[in-house]
């Protein structure tokens, strides 16, 4: 008697489960966005050398944990960005890839029918590769903080607007290097457009 009943209670809980995932399911989603990424601070005090801005391309994941509100999402992603290092010595004109893995945090503080404004923070690692005869990569943590907007067009489909801006050090490149000589904390600001789909 009471294996019937543990048998029915498990099947239960397995019928009322089942809407369930599939509402959290809804709550997973991808996303791909792109932009520009710029430098705030000079490489030295004279300002003759220092790195451009650039393009970036992104995407990652996220998760809303409660299906029901929409206003805390956790995200993974993936950021690429392409700078020039400019100086009046050799070496101007070197490329400089910076390439992030972070972890996010994106809250909606205000919502208004498709519309909603977000505060976002987050840091991960930054990977630096400078082509140059070195071809060396540095892996530094970084921080970001920003803030967004975002557009519902769908229950599936939403646009997303970022700015944003990002802290990390520049060091520990070899001597050989275009960067060696420098060892300071870098700050860059952004902007990108992207949209994200629920799966």
């Amino acid at each position: 008697m009471r294996i019937a009943r543990v048998i029915r209670l498990v099947v239960v809980t397995c019928v009322l489960a089942a809407p369930l995932a599939g509402a959290q399911r809804k709550t997973r989603g991808i996303y791909v966005d792109v932009g520009s990424l710029t430098t705030i601070k000079d490489l030295n005090t004279a300002g003759t050398e220092y790195l451009s801005g650039g393009p970036t391309f992104g995407g990652g994941l996220y998760w809303e944990p409660f299906p029901n509100d929409s206003s805390l999402r956790f995200e993974g992603d993936f950021l690429w960005n392409r700078q020039t290092f400019h100086t009046p010595k050799s070496g101007s004109g070197t490329k400089v890839d910076l390439s992030m893995v972070a972890v996010n945090l994106d809250y909606i503080y205000w919502a208004h029918r498709r519309w909603a404004l977000t505060l976002a923070g987050g840091g991960g690692a930054a990977f630096l590769h400078v082509w140059d005869t070195t071809g060396v990569v540095r892996a530094r943590p970084f921080g970001r903080i920003g803030l967004g907007a975002r557009y519902t067009a769908s229950r599936r489909v939403q646009y997303v607007l970022r700015t944003y801006g990002i802290i990390y050090d520049l060091r520990n490149f070899p001597a050989t290097s275009v960067l060696g000589p420098f060892s300071r904390r870098q700050s860059d600001v952004g902007l990108n457009l992207g949209v994200a789909i629920n799966l």
